[in-house]
C-alpha cells in the first residue's frame, strides 16, 4: 500500500486497553487518557484546525475520542481497514507528531524507525513511573533524544 505523506499531520495512536486489557485487580499498569484529558491536556498545543489522525487496533473505541477533539476544532479522521504491519508503516510516515502511550511497543518503534517525524510522544502515568525500572529513557543518539518527550500525567 502507498502511503500518502503530504500532509502535516499529528497522529495519535491509541491501544485501546480499556477494550485489549480490562482493569483486573486494583491497580491496572496499562491505562490510557480518557477522551477529554486527551484532547485538552495531552493535546493542548494544537489549535482548532488542526489535522488529527487516530489509529487503534480496536477502531470503534475511537468514536469518543474523535467527537471530543472535534469539539474542540480538530479535523479528526479514524484510520481503519488496515493490516498491523500497514498500521505500523502510517505511524512511522507521520511528519509533525506522533504520540501515543509508553507502555506501547507498538508506537515506540515507529517513532525510532520514522525517519520523518518531526516529534515522538510517549506519555505515562506519574502511578506507574518507576515500575519495571521506567524511568525517562534516554538514547545513544543525539537526534532521538532530542525528538522523543516523555511527559507525565497523574
Amino acid at each position: 500500500m502507498i502511503y500518502k505523506a503530504n500532509m502535516t499531520i499529528f497522529e495519535k495512536h491509541l491501544r485501546g486497553f480499556i477494550t485489549e486489557m480490562p482493569r483486573v485487580g486494583r491497580r491496572p499498569q496499562f491505562t490510557q487518557l480518557d477522551p477529554n484529558r486527551t484532547a485538552y491536556e495531552l493535546l493542548q498545543h494544537l489549535r482548532p484546525g488542526d489535522n488529527v489522525a487516530l489509529l487503534s487496533r480496536y477502531p470503534s473505541t475511537l468514536k469518543i475520542y474523535k467527537d471530543v477533539m472535534e469539539e474542540r476544532g480538530f479535523q479528526v479522521r479514524i484510520i481503519e481497514g488496515q493490516t498491523g504491519e500497514e498500521d505500523f508503516c502510517f505511524l512511522m510516515k507521520t511528519k509533525k507528531e506522533l504520540i501515543g502511550q509508553y507502555a506501547s511497543t507498538f508506537v515506540k518503534w515507529a517513532g525510532v524507525l520514522s525517519t520523518t517525524v518531526r516529534k515522538v510522544t510517549l506519555y505515562k502515568f506519574d502511578a506507574f513511573n518507576g515500575i519495571r525500572g521506567e524511568g525517562k529513557p534516554r538514547f545513544n543518539d543525539d537526534y532521538l533524544n532530542k525528538t522523543f518527550q516523555f511527559p507525565s500525567f497523574s
